[in-house]
């Protein structure tokens, strides 16, 4: 017997209007990956908006229950559309780090990791990792040294943010 790992369903609404209240039923009974697609009109949709669904699932992170409807989160689902092209980012960002024994990799990534999700706060992250925030900030220098991205950088806070979000979303293989 084969387990089902993914499940597919169509949905018909009479109105637009319920449309909120059906996604907010779909996120509080979610208990894996939920992708969804834009809203489509016929039949001869229905391809596409599987897709788009597909899509949608691929840009959460797995393992966590969630709910994303396509279109909703721009830079997770620019990553779904290429997972190859998203490795090979994670990989050329990262490398020097991911070549760290896996106490140290995972230390680092999870270090930064939390500093983005803490909005760049110092403090916000060492209260949520349970480290003082002169740890933090050691790590994230080690982070900046090994992979040559100064996070002061807009654009090099971004390349390491995508990079970050392509680990969490693909994993490593």
């Amino acid at each position: 017997m084969s387990d089902v790992h993914t499940r597919i369903g169509l949905l018909s609404l009479s109105s637009p209007h319920a449309l909120p209240q059906v996604l907010d039923l779909l996120h509080a009974e979610a208990d894996g990956r939920v992708g969804i697609s834009a809203p489509f009109t016929g039949p001869l949709g229905a391809r596409d908006a599987l897709r788009q669904a597909e899509l949608a699932m691929a840009s959460l992170i797995p393992g966590e229950a969630a709910t994303e409807t396509y279109g909703q989160s721009a830079l997770p689902l620019a990553l779904a559309h290429s997972p190859a092209a998203a490795r090979e980012l994670r990989d050329a960002v990262l490398g020097p780090v991911l070549a760290l024994p896996a106490a140290d990799r995972d230390a680092l990534i999870a270090t930064v990791r939390a500093w983005f999700d803490c909005g760049g706060s110092l403090a916000a992250t060492a209260a949520r990792l349970h480290y003082h925030r002169n740890t933090i900030n050691h790590r994230l220098r080690r982070i900046e040294q090994l992979t040559g991205l100064d996070r002061s950088d807009p654009r090099a806070a971004a390349q390491l943010y995508v990079a970050v979000l392509a680990d969490r979303l693909f994993g490593r293989d």
